[in-house]
């Protein structure tokens, strides 16, 4: 049985987006779904109030819209479709290392098949010489 060369996926290599779509797509979803961006984003807000209730930031008085449509609207709608690219990209990597693993896994069930039947024919060959 000669070999097959065995394939190495690498983390996210195998999406159909290519180039900076998908690095960015990547990035995306991989800065903003930690707890990291989670405090910097209350932190924000969290100034921001502070900051209008102190008078610092005029232009936005309670209810805050102007914080709102940004934080709520614009940057929650872009972000949604760039981390759902993201996933996909992430999905189908993980998906081609499944298949990997699954074909590595196939191999050497068949090569410790293939240990165990030379083992009995030795077996076989040792208990021959023994009763001679």
């Amino acid at each position: 049985m000669s070999p097959s060369p065995h394939k190495l996926i690498r983390s996210n290599d195998v999406h159909p987006h290519t180039g900076f779509n998908k690095w960015l797509a990547v990035l995306i979803t991989t800065g903003v779904g930690n707890m990291w961006f989670f405090y910097g984003l209350a932190i924000f807000i969290g100034g921001w109030m502070l900051g209008s209730k102190l008078g610092w930031i005029a232009f936005d008085p309670y209810p805050f819209a102007l914080m709102l449509l940004i934080v709520g609207g614009i940057f929650q709608a872009l972000a949604m479709v760039a981390i759902m690219v993201g996933q996909n990209v992430q999905t189908a990597a993980s998906d081609a290392r499944a298949e990997t693993d699954h074909e590595t896994l196939d191999a050497i069930h068949k090569l410790s098949s293939q240990s165990v039947e030379i083992l009995e024919g030795q077996n076989r060959i040792l208990a021959l010489l023994e009763k001679k």
